[in-house]
């Protein structure tokens, strides 16, 4: 039972970290992205701010499609 918090609470402490690192590079790498193009990063941050949100129910949709449904 305690190892299974322990666990549980190491799973979440990594979960907060990777997910912490990994957004950081991504504004890291957005930013260097909308730069090299010559793009605002205010348009950049908008269009994956915008696929960010709509890709789960774009999975979702796929799935029912291709399910039959």
């Amino acid at each position: 039972m305690v190892l299974g918090i322990v666990f549980a609470v190491a799973v979440l402490i990594s979960g907060i970290f990777l997910l912490t690192v990994s957004s950081d590079k991504a504004v890291e790498h957005s930013v260097h992205f909308a730069s090299a193009l010559g793009i605002s990063s205010l348009m950049i941050g908008l269009i994956l701010v915008s696929i960010g949100t709509d890709l789960p129910e774009i999975a979702n949709s796929i799935v029912a499609c291709s399910s039959g449904h």
